[in-house]
């Protein structure tokens, strides 16, 4: 039986997305699993992962190749993706709502969810089915507060 093909204008597959980054298709797992990358909805064959884990595990890939703690790495990932991707010199995801800032998960069955740390032990859940209006709200909570952290 031929397999199916591993990327479609969805997405990728795990195993795609892993051998695209140099990792095994376990670690991308594991990520998952320790809060390090977003999980998706299991749709068995069909689950397919962004440009957002795209983004995120290549720069969690090449921090772990300098050596860089698993301890360390939730503080460092914690920037939206266009600052992230700036740092490690890497393309922005397109995938975003209207407004702008917030990444969503391509592919994806319902909406998802994009975790924003504000403060330490505080954080914003956006959906990925949010209005302009309410991604505009939520930009501005997340500008008041990250300043205030500063």
């Amino acid at each position: 039986m031929p397999r199916k093909k591993s990327t479609t204008p969805d997405g990728v597959t795990a195993r795609a997305l892993a051998e695209e980054i140099g990792i095994s298709r376990e670690t991308f797992f594991a990520w998952i699993a320790r809060g390090l990358l977003p999980a998706v909805p299991f749709r068995g064959a069909g689950t397919r992962y962004g440009a957002v884990h795209r983004l995120r595990a290549t720069v969690i890939a090449k921090l772990r190749g300098e050596g860089v703690p698993f301890d360390d790495l939730e503080a460092l990932l914690a920037v939206d993706d266009a600052e992230l991707a700036a740092r490690h010199g890497l393309a922005p995801t397109s995938e975003s709502p209207a407004a702008g800032s917030f990444p969503l998960l391509a592919g994806a069955a319902g909406p998802m969810w994009h975790r924003v740390e504000l403060l330490p032990g505080l954080e914003l859940h956006l959906s990925s089915s949010s209005s302009a209006f309410v991604c505009r709200v939520a930009e501005e909570v997340v500008a008041r507060y990250r300043a205030a952290s500063r």
